[in-house]
């Protein structure tokens, strides 16, 4: 006897969440029916159940493409349309619908160090019609750049600013310069200035003490 969980979506654009308790290498499905152009988006997230705690945890090896996912058109003599490996730990499922009719969408967790686990899987799933969700991703992207813009152009500002400090202080070190080198030349002149006049001195009173006969 195949096991199934049935999800009912009344709403477009809305979120179901449920969690089905399973068997490693068991597989598990549920039926959906979708119109064509809608967009089925299942987040799934795994857990194994631990003897010791008496709860379920996280799998090791999470990164592994061990969960295949099969969606399958039952109208159409269960005809396959999607079969994906994703990671064993969690992952994602986006399907578009092709035609209008009853889809079986299943999951089957096959690592092969899990033995016969006990699994936990929970899934949100999300659905709407394609555009609706195109736009609404368009929206986000819109917003996305908004931000980004917003950034560069604060970037923008803060080297405008850091360029105008930089100009700033180059014009403070040339005064800077400009003064030091004119107290330089000045102090020069007034010490050739003050030799001079040592000079001149000196001289005047060797004259004088000749003309005085002191000498």
């Amino acid at each position: 006897m195949r096991s199934l969980i049935l999800a009912v979506f009344i709403l477009l654009q809305q979120v179901n969440c449920f969690y089905m308790f399973t068997n490693s290498g068991d597989r598990k499905c549920f039926y959906k029916e979708l119109s064509e152009g809608w967009l089925l988006r299942a987040n799934y997230d795994v857990k194994g159940y631990d003897s010791g705690s008496d709860s379920y945890i996280e799998l090791d090896n999470s990164g592994s493409k061990d969960m295949l996912i099969d969606v399958e058109e039952v109208f159409d003599d269960n005809h396959r349309v999607v079969h994906q490996k994703s990671s064993i730990g969690e992952g994602e499922l986006t399907f578009i619908a092709e035609d209008s009719g009853e889809h079986k969408i299943c999951f089957q967790a096959q690592q092969a160090g899990l033995g016969r686990r006990k699994l936990r899987i929970e899934v949100d799933f999300h659905t709407g019609h394609s555009a609706e969700v195109d736009f609404k991703k368009n929206s986000k992207l819109k917003v996305i750049h908004e931000k980004i813009n917003s950034l560069v152009d604060a970037v923008e500002n803060i080297k405008l600013e850091q360029q105008l400090v930089r100009e700033r202080e180059e014009h403070f070190r040339n005064a800077s310069e400009r003064v030091n080198t004119k107290a330089a030349r000045w102090t020069i002149f007034q010490m050739i200035v003050l030799v001079g006049i040592c000079f001149w001195q000196i001289s005047y009173l060797g004259k004088f003490f000749v003309k005085q006969k002191i000498v």
